[in-house]
């Protein structure tokens, strides 16, 4: 049952792999990075709201101020990154300038993205070789669940890394440890019992910060900036009908 639930992690984690071999076989990386990124928006909005905020509150009941804060601070930490992580641009100062901009920030938005799935697949292969465990039925239905919306942002990671071709063996690196970030969590159960509730939570709220952060601070407004382009809305249409499948299971 451990194997199983470790195995079960694993596999979870590797659609992050799948995302990228797509990316991959596609030519034209421009309109996949607006489908990209206003899919892996929607994604997002779902980890929000069906995911960690449910979470959030079941773990700190009647301590909600501690929760906002720790909430704060996950925002606080993307925004620290802000200063170091290069290639970050949101003006659009003269047109001939747009695309290299928009690569650039795109850049950015897949390294800071990177970061705050880590974290999260951290609490999700937990959660899966917890439940496979003791119901492999259910810990199998998780895992399908986090898989549907681990593709999408595996594409919309892999095509922002993808700006910077010439931190390809980097960005090899960063995709890897990713897909390895879920069999990370299952493993730390697996060695040392169950993880204490606060800790969960203090993770839980952290990546609650950095991907609100992410959603409304670095998606919205690149979707914004290029909304004349019909892959924004065919990327929103197909994360809500990834959504609703991943609720079905």
């Amino acid at each position: 049952m451990k194997l199983l639930g470790l195995l079960l992690a694993l596999i979870s984690g590797l659609f992050f792999v799948i995302g990228y071999v797509i990316t991959s076989k596609i030519k034209n990386k421009d309109k996949l990075s607006y489908f990209a990124i206003s899919l892996a928006f929607v994604v997002m909005l779902n980890l929000i709201i069906f995911d960690l905020i449910p979470e959030v509150i079941e773990i700190f009941k009647g301590t909600y101020f501690i929760a906002i804060l720790l909430i704060l601070g996950g925002l606080g930490v993307l925004k620290v990154l802000d200063c170091f992580i290069p290639a970050h641009h949101h003006e659009h100062k003269d047109e001939e300038d747009i695309h290299e901009e928009h690569n650039s920030h795109v850049y950015h938005i897949g390294i800071v993205t990177l970061i705050s799935l880590f974290l999260h697949n951290i609490i999700e292969g937990i959660a899966i070789y917890s439940l496979a465990t003791n119901n492999i039925k259910l810990g199998l239905f998780m895992c399908i669940g986090v898989a549907l919306h681990n593709i999408p942002l595996g594409i919309e990671i892999a095509i922002s890394l993808s700006k910077e071709r010439n931190k390809k063996g980097f960005n090899k690196v960063l995709i890897t440890a990713l897909a390895l970030s879920s069999l990370f969590g299952a493993l730390l159960v697996s060695l040392f019992g169950n993880i204490n509730e606060l800790f969960l939570g203090i993770i839980s709220c952290l990546t609650l910060g950095m991907i609100i952060y992410l959603a409304f601070f670095e998606f919205l407004p690149e979707i914004y900036n290029n909304r004349k382009h019909k892959e924004i809305y065919c990327g929103i249409i197909t994360g809500v009908i990834i959504i609703l499948l991943s609720l079905i299971i």
